[in-house]
């Protein structure tokens, strides 16, 4: 399950279809990456920039060349859907989160967690 209380299904593409997947999991990661930004210098206009380390933590983490090609390795090789491959590789490296995912839904009220 993920932090959000859902499983992420276990799907996979096709041979012919991988390099579209690729393309779609590049399109999602640059989408996040932005994101992930806007976050990070909303909260460092805010709340100041030692709080906005957490999202420039993420943004490492995502555009990490070794997360990367982990994630297109499980799409060619294992023919994983690309939301699949993310599960499968971030799991093992955040056991706490759905531990944290109590927590954290709690902050999202809080006033400087709003958007």
């Amino acid at each position: 399950m993920d932090n959000e209380g859902f499983r992420i299904p276990r799907r996979f593409v096709t041979r012919d279809t991988v390099v579209d997947e690729l393309e779609r999991l590049d399109k999602a990661i640059a989408a996040s990456a932005t994101e992930i930004s806007k976050h990070r210098d909303a909260v460092a206009v805010e709340l100041g920039e030692q709080y906005a380390g957490i999202f420039e933590a993420h943004l490492q983490m995502l555009q990490s060349v070794r997360l990367r090609g982990e994630l297109e390795e499980m799409i060619r090789q294992r023919h994983y859907s690309p939301e699949y491959a993310v599960s499968r590789t971030l799991a093992p490296l955040c056991p706490g989160i759905p531990k944290a995912g109590t927590f954290l839904s709690g902050r999202a009220r809080d006033r400087h967690f709003r958007h």
